[in-house]
């Protein structure tokens, strides 16, 4: 890592959703191998590779596999998602490449939990 480049943001806090998106901005028009910092881009077979290079080399913070939110700006906190787009039609329409899942509920436990507060999900 060069010293120009920011350190890791193990917290994971920001000041702002904008501070966020100016953040993932950088992004734009960049390919995932030219964003890549870690090598990731180049090993095959891991669906999660994608979110895992925006998550290190973008908003540089480590990965986990934790089920907390992503993002924390005050008091609020935020789960990031990454999915692929693919052109159909000849380049006239654009579609996600899979399907994304925001989370799955188990709904053995999901009559038990008494108010929205207090779900699982909740971070």
């Amino acid at each position: 890592m060069s010293s120009s480049e920011p350190e890791f943001n193990d917290a994971r806090e920001y000041s702002s959703l904008e501070e966020v998106m100016n953040t993932l901005l950088t992004a734009k028009g960049k390919s995932f191998r030219e964003l890549d910092q870690t090598g990731r881009a180049l090993t095959g077979g891991n669906k999660g590779s994608l979110g895992q290079i925006i998550e290190e080399s973008v908003l540089k913070y480590a990965i986990n596999s934790d089920a907390a939110p992503d993002i924390h700006i005050g008091d609020t906190s935020y789960e990031l998602k990454v999915t692929p787009l693919k052109h159909i039609k000849k380049g006239k329409q654009t579609s996600a490449k899979e399907r994304l899942v925001i989370d799955i509920i188990n709904y053995l436990t999901l009559a038990d939990e008494t108010d929205f507060e207090s779900s699982k999900n909740v971070g």
